[in-house]
């Protein structure tokens, strides 16, 4: 488990006692927790979904991704994984941050997180799948430099209907 400072200019939230850490186990459980809470009130939990929260070390991990933590007080507030595709793209997927905590900048400063990992690791791209719905997300993603790509045939959820790429 380390801890990650992804960008200067979220100073402020991190100042404000919130930290970003990568996977720990003590953690798998709020990672499901609060991705099934979102998916549960906004749509329907897909078996990809139950395979990824529920086992994140196998099919996150273990193949090249992490899984990043907001923690605030010694609690979790938010979440979000970077799954690795090829050497040189990964998938920013599974991001949530609890309903009372929204509009604190936790999603920012994990979505920072998670571009730096990438970057880190020599990703050329990140790519994303969401919903039109969401659009608090999307115009996060859209700020941090996210731009709408055509369908993506690797989507696995049938909840998605727009695709997003950042090139690092």
């Amino acid at each position: 488990m380390s801890s990650i400072d992804a960008n200067a200019s979220m100073r402020s939230v991190a100042d404000a006692g919130v930290k970003v850490i990568t996977f720990h186990p003590q953690y798998r459980a709020d990672f499901a927790r609060l991705n099934y809470a979102w998916i549960t009130k906004l749509f329907a939990v897909e078996p990809p979904d139950q395979r990824i929260l529920d086992n994140p070390e196998q099919e996150i991990i273990a193949h090249g991704g992490e899984v990043f933590f907001a923690i605030k007080n010694g609690n979790v507030v938010g979440t979000v994984a970077l799954k690795e595709e090829t050497g040189t793209t990964y998938e920013l997927t599974k991001m949530a941050v609890d309903e009372s905590q929204r509009g604190s900048g936790y999603g920012k400063l994990l979505l920072d997180a998670a571009i730096a990992y990438a970057r880190s690791k020599g990703a050329k791209f990140i790519v994303l799948s969401s919903h039109t719905s969401l659009t608090p997300a999307l115009t996060m993603y859209r700020h941090a430099g996210f731009v709408d790509r055509q369908s993506c045939a690797e989507s696995c959820y049938s909840r998605c209907n727009i695709f997003m790429q950042l090139a690092l």
